[in-house]
């Protein structure tokens, strides 16, 4: 790849006999506008700061403008296509933090992808590079190690995520949805948003369900048919289930499949049912 074109990339890796990273520019990214929510007055304002503190304990630790849980966190963004002749719109506090890791990668990603190469060989993108045996592989690196030895103030963004999201240990808090969209871009925090979301509704027919199930445990012993069933002095005789090698068996013999059936099909499965096909 002609290495004028690749001044201007962004972070990426692709490795061959070298590896090689490169760093995207910031002029040719995108910025966000910001602004602040209105703080809710009166009642309202007293019910959300309840409920605030009622879910504090289910909070991720992460830092207040990555909370989307947090009380305090007023402060929304508004994504726009950056403009260098429209600098004065932007909330510009630092070139280098700018542009989070998800955008800087799907940059180097578009422009290794477009660019082409002209002086050692006829191809366009680095899709042709690794097809022809360039380049072995190409991926964006994580950003930093995912293992703390500082502080938790000193934690970088994958520190927080793997501490405060891939961990069974906080399975029970929110996710950081934003730090989330922050590190993998907006598709994926979408797509964690929606099974967030899914993973709740879940709830409330996972508790039925339960009820359900107790409900056959308490009355499977009032069941007529399993007492039927599992009543050896009946003495019910069945015919053969087959033709030619199957002999006359008990019907005593099933009383068990039919105890454990009914734990799951008895007379309150077809309101659990109903449940499912309204909600």
């Amino acid at each position: 790849m002609d290495a004028s074109a690749t001044r201007q990339l962004g972070r990426f890796s692709y490795t061959s006999a070298e590896s090689c990273q490169l760093h995207v520019s910031w002029v040719v990214s995108a910025a966000c506008l910001s602004y602040e929510l209105r703080q809710p007055q009166g009642i309202a304002g007293k019910i959300a700061l309840l409920y605030q503190t009622l879910i504090k304990p289910f909070r991720p630790d992460v830092p207040e403008t990555l909370n989307t849980q947090s009380h305090q966190n007023r402060t929304k963004t508004l994504s726009h296509p950056f403009s260098r002749d429209k600098l004065h719109l932007f909330e510009i506090k630092s070139q280098d933090i700018l542009f989070d890791y998800a955008v800087r990668s799907r940059i180097v990603k578009e422009i290794l992808t477009r660019t082409a190469c002209t002086q050692t060989c006829q191809a366009t993108g680095i899709s042709s590079l690794l097809a022809t045996g360039v380049y072995n592989s190409a991926f964006p690196p994580h950003d930093g190690s995912f293992t703390r030895k500082g502080g938790r103030d000193q934690r970088n963004d994958r520190q927080l995520l793997y501490e405060e999201w891939a961990n069974y240990g906080v399975m029970f808090k929110y996710q950081p949805l934003d730090l989330i969209r922050k590190y993998f871009g907006e598709a994926i925090g979408l797509y964690f948003a929606w099974m967030g979301v899914y993973t709740r509704m879940l709830v409330p027919p996972s508790l039925l369900g339960l009820i359900v199930f107790l409900y056959g445990v308490l009355t499977v012993n009032t069941n007529v048919p399993s007492q039927e069933m599992c009543n050896d002095s009946l003495n019910f005789t069945m015919c053969p289930l087959c033709d030619a090698v199957c002999d006359y068996w008990k019907l005593s013999s099933v009383c068990s499949l039919t105890r454990a059936s009914y734990l799951f099909d008895n007379g309150a499965t077809t309101l659990f049912a109903i449940f499912m096909s309204l909600w």
